[in-house]
């Protein structure tokens, strides 16, 4: 079955999802805009890549990663470095981020997301905490 490239817009949340900033880590703009390159090229958008940090086979899911990164043309250890400690940040269970999110706030999010929708981290905190004093209804 052919792969079918990322439309502008699925690729645009894909490059506006790396260049968040979470805390002290950025992704590069080079190794961005392989990523984004190569991931969009290859049809993974948001909602096909492993975000969420694997707790139970940390190094399985570090590897993913590098192998995307060296994949798309960056070998720099320290775009490795930046790539994984963004990851951490951005969707560690013990994070804001959506990683954190449980059910029905973690699913819209995700929605939202793989439809093109940039969502800001005030956004998400809102979507999140009003999913959780609503009990998510």
């Amino acid at each position: 079955m052919p792969v079918t490239a990322l439309g502008d817009v699925a690729k645009a949340a894909l490059a506006s999802k790396f260049a968040e900033v979470h805390g002290p880590w950025a992704v590069h703009i080079t190794a961005r805009e392989a990523l984004v390159v190569y991931l969009a090229a290859r049809g993974e958008g948001i909602s096909e890549l492993p975000w969420d940090l694997d707790v139970a086979n940390e190094s399985a899911w570090e590897a993913r990663w590098a192998s995307r990164l060296r994949d798309s043309g960056i070998t720099s250890e320290s775009d490795k470095t930046d790539l994984v400690g963004w990851l951490r940040a951005a969707h560690s269970p013990s994070t804001g981020g959506s990683a954190a999110a449980a059910g029905p706030a973690r699913t819209a999010l995700r929605a939202l997301e793989s439809a093109g929708v940039v969502i800001n981290e005030v956004q998400r905190a809102a979507v999140e905490q009003a999913m959780a004093t609503s009990g998510g209804r």
